[in-house]
């Protein structure tokens, strides 16, 4: 199979989270497999609208974006595929606990976003290291939640939340984890967007353990260099880290490229 489609994570993948930049040579890598035939996509956990605000976002002319973890799926011209929000019955047990446990949260809604208490170290780190400003305090009053931040330590095994039925949680290597719908992921989502366009087979860059399931599924999966080990461990190919070219050295070096 000559497979043509590639789906790559944004923070701490397509950009370096310690200088919040894009390298050149991931650039310059990602137009020239666009030269040669392939669609670039990208896949991140961000929202839609908090994912255009980042670097990579207008760095180059992608061909489609898997957004929220999943829950949003849009084409090249950015018109929507596929969304999947939450209830208001599940976004406010997912709230309750947070406010039970004292965990600051970060509602990302479909056009806005909002904090449920005022943040902590945690949040201040996390938020830091995404290169996102930390939004007011707010309450829910009929939001349409997409996701959550949940800003906890780096050590915290999140029980409480996995025990909520309807919620996936995808804990960071920061101190946060991603809050979604139960059944929606970044694999699941490329499944809708090649249907969409009858497409078969995937190659998939990341770095995180949202990025798991997304790596485990693809046919070619590539884990960046300073990633989580886990991520490593299944991926088809270790390139080096985002900010030593990593991209660049994955299109030069990976079996898959040199057909």
């Amino acid at each position: 199979m000559d497979i043509r489609t590639i789906f790559f994570d944004v923070d701490g993948t397509l950009v370096d989270p310690k200088t919040h930049t894009m390298p050149q040579s991931a650039i310059d890598t990602i137009k020239k497999l666009q030269e040669k035939g392939y669609m670039c996509c990208i896949a991140t956990g961000r929202p839609y609208e908090n994912a255009k605000e980042t670097v990579a976002f207008s760095a180059v002319d992608w061909d489609g974006y898997i957004c929220c973890n999943g829950q949003q799926v849009l084409d090249k011209n950015h018109n929507y595929i596929y969304q999947k929000a939450f209830t208001k019955e599940l976004a406010l047990k997912v709230m309750d606990v947070a406010r039970e446990l004292h965990h600051p949260m970060c509602c990302m809604t479909d056009g806005d976003w909002f904090m449920t208490m005022e943040p902590d170290k945690n949040c201040k780190d996390a938020m830091a290291a995404l290169k996102m400003t930390i939004p007011e305090v707010d309450i829910f009053d009929e939001q349409t939640i997409l996701s959550f931040i949940l800003f906890c330590d780096p050590s915290y095994d999140y029980q409480p939340y996995y025990a909520i039925d309807g919620i996936r949680v995808n804990p960071s290597y920061f101190p946060y984890a991603d809050v979604g719908v139960l059944g929606t992921s970044k694999a699941k989502a490329i499944t809708i967007f090649l249907q969409h366009y009858g497409l078969e087979g995937f190659i998939a860059f990341g770095d995180s353990m949202n990025d798991y399931d997304m790596l485990e599924n693809a046919n070619v999966s590539i884990a960046m260099g300073q990633g989580d080990k886990r991520v490593q461990e299944i991926a088809s190919f270790v390139t080096k880290a985002v900010d030593d070219d990593g991209i660049q050295y994955a299109y030069e070096n990976c079996e898959c490229f040199k057909k």
